[in-house]
């Protein structure tokens, strides 16, 4: 069965309770989780990788860079910069999960940054059920959950060898 990635930046990827979302997210929705605990290899990823993804789910304030160990708002902008540079592409969904309580009690927070919030201390199940929902929602992932047997072929081995890699998955959809 095929299984939706969604792109998740976290800086805390390491924590337990962010592992237990991990694995929560992962079973409930069917998905695998991309991870990154910084936005400059976050948006490395999405240039060679967006049409393999069908959502996101990105952190406030991440690092933005391995070397820049230090949360920032920028990282965040960062990143939806590069997805709407490249929603010609793959268009993607994505969300906030965030546990600095001053941007969930934002009223204003989803219009201005046009996505959903989550705080990770009071909305986990919440946001789980979310990450359902956006890929739900994506036409790539609709086309691939209808037409499975025909995207079969990306796991098919022969010789202990993949018989199409996956990066021409996005040229059949």
């Amino acid at each position: 069965m095929y299984k939706a990635k969604v792109l998740w930046v976290e800086n805390d990827i390491n924590l337990p309770e962010m592992q237990n979302f991990k694995a929560l997210v992962e079973s409930k929705n069917n998905v695998e989780l991309v991870p990154f605990t910084n936005s400059t290899e976050a948006c490395q990823y999405l240039e060679n990788n967006i049409e393999l993804l069908s959502g996101a789910i990105l952190d406030m304030e991440s690092f933005p860079s391995a070397e820049h160990q230090i949360e920032n708002p920028g990282s965040f902008n960062q990143v939806t910069n590069k997805l709407n540079e490249l929603k010609n592409r793959n268009e993607l969904e994505y969300f906030v999960f965030s546990g600095k309580g001053k941007y969930s009690r934002d009223q204003n927070f989803e219009s201005v940054y046009n996505c959903k919030i989550f705080d990770k201390n009071h909305e986990i199940v919440k946001a789980i059920s979310y990450v359902g929902i956006i890929v739900e929602r994506h036409n790539s992932y609709k086309i691939k959950k209808r037409f499975a047997e025909a995207f079969s072929i990306f796991d098919t081995e022969w010789q202990g060898e993949k018989v199409l890699p996956i990066q021409f998955e996005p040229k059949l959809v």
